[in-house]
């Protein structure tokens, strides 16, 4: 068995005439007001205090990640067999020198250094050593 509930609406009466609104409402400000405006110079004052800290990772981390690219992607290569290949990483730029013993391995090298995450760019300063001919 359901019960049945009955909503109304109750009407309250209008304020007093005497009545007061509490303090704490006579402070906040009417919305006819004219907007607050962001002031430039307040906030460039805080500018250096976002930007410090983000130069100081760069600095601080920088040299860290520079190590550990080079060393996933000279891991990589020596797995894949391409020990010919010498790394060098600036920045997010990759750097392979070296004597390839063909242009395949050469392809390979680059396309194992463009995978590994972080990599911007593969520059290639590679040559080919000539196969020897049989006598």
């Amino acid at each position: 068995m359901m019960k049945r509930i009955a909503v109304t609406q109750m009407l309250t009466p209008p304020p007093a005439a005497g009545f007061d609104s509490p303090p704490k409402l006579r402070m906040i400000p009417a919305m006819d007001e004219k907007p607050a405006r962001m002031n430039p110079k307040r906030w460039m004052a805080f500018l250096p205090l976002v930007i410090l800290p983000l130069l100081a990772a760069a600095v601080i981390e920088g040299p860290r990640l520079r190590r550990m690219t080079e060393h996933q992607i000279a891991a990589a290569l020596v797995a894949a067999g391409q020990g010919w290949a010498k790394v060098t990483v600036t920045g997010r730029d990759v750097e392979i020198r070296g004597e390839a013993p063909s242009p395949e391995a050469a392809a390979v090298a680059r396309s194992l250094a463009a995978a590994t995450f972080g990599v911007r760019r593969v520059d290639m300063h590679v040559g080919t050593v000539p196969a020897k001919m049989p006598e």
